[in-house]
């Protein structure tokens, strides 16, 4: 069978599946600049807050992403 039309059977697949590659570009560009930024500001644990955030934008839904993320920039970068 074509894979085509099999992927193009489920109702959104592309769609969803577009919807999912986007989510998971969004998740290690933000993981990878709050490892940055928390770098660059001397922080021991950049690789866990980025690690948190990335996971939170991969997982969570936009609520949860925002709420770790605010707490990053209010707790994380002092």
């Amino acid at each position: 069978m074509d894979p085509i039309l099999l992927f193009g059977a489920l109702p959104g697949g592309v769609e969803l599946a577009l919807l999912g590659v986007i989510n998971l570009v969004i998740a290690l560009l933000v993981g990878y600049w709050v490892y940055r930024d928390a770098s660059r500001r001397h922080n021991d644990n950049a690789a866990l807050w980025a690690i948190g955030v990335g996971l939170a934008s991969l997982f969570l839904s936009l609520i949860g992403f925002l709420i770790v993320f605010a707490l990053y920039l209010f707790v994380g970068r002092d």
